[in-house]
């Protein structure tokens, strides 16, 4: 978690370091830019603290739907189709659920609560590192736009990890055999590739 702030904190102030460690390049007008805008941004949103926490919250709730969305929709720009787009999320939840339903590894809270904080982390210094964008946010914005839900993809290999311990005490699946479980994956992953890749043909033909 600590390499994570780390992480997290470099990306944030990644402006000013580019800045510092290659001044000798950069001109003054634009090193001028870097040193206002980044605090300035910054010290508007510690001054505000109401209005910050609203824009995190709506940002958050966002999060969500852009992640189904980047799911059941890999080629939005493409050629959409509603149906390809339920199964393919129909299909994501339902191999959550198996997943997590059959899992052997176990791990405790300290784990999951640090697994989740992270992800707030990142996602906060996502939604800093974007409202430098001025295409996508201006400070006074009720929301940071441009945030896509791929940006959260590598929470989905976690997710089995987090939600284990509350779907296997519902016992909704027993004696489920790993063998063709796995054959199940495989059979229907290559039904949903021909499905997709077809429907990524057509739209350019």
């Amino acid at each position: 978690m600590l390499l994570g702030c780390i992480l997290v904190t470099i990306w944030i102030k990644q402006e000013t370091l580019l800045n510092f460690l290659f001044s000798g390049g950069a001109s003054a007008g634009s090193s001028a830019v870097v040193n206002t805008l980044v605090p300035e941004r910054l010290m508007f949103f510690i001054n505000h603290p109401f209005y910050t926490l609203a824009l995190l919250l709506r940002s958050f709730s966002d999060v969500f739907v852009t992640f189904q969305n980047s799911i059941s929709s890999p080629w939005p720009f493409i050629s959409p189709s509603q149906l390809i787009s339920s199964i393919n999320f129909i299909y994501f939840l339902i191999s959550l659920l198996l997943l997590s339903a059959t899992l052997k590894i176990q791990v405790n809270n300290f784990f999951r609560w640090g697994i989740s904080i992270l992800f707030f982390v990142i996602t906060i210094g996502i939604f800093y590192a974007i409202s430098g964008d001025p295409r996508v946010y201006k400070l006074g914005d009720l929301h940071i736009g441009g945030v896509q839900g791929r940006y959260h993809f590598y929470m989905i290999p976690l997710l089995p990890l987090l939600l284990s311990p509350s779907i296997q005490k519902l016992n909704l699946i027993n004696d489920l055999n790993e063998s063709k479980l796995s054959v199940f994956f495989m059979k229907t992953s290559y039904i949903l590739l021909f499905l997709n890749t077809c429907v990524g043909m057509y739209a350019y033909l």
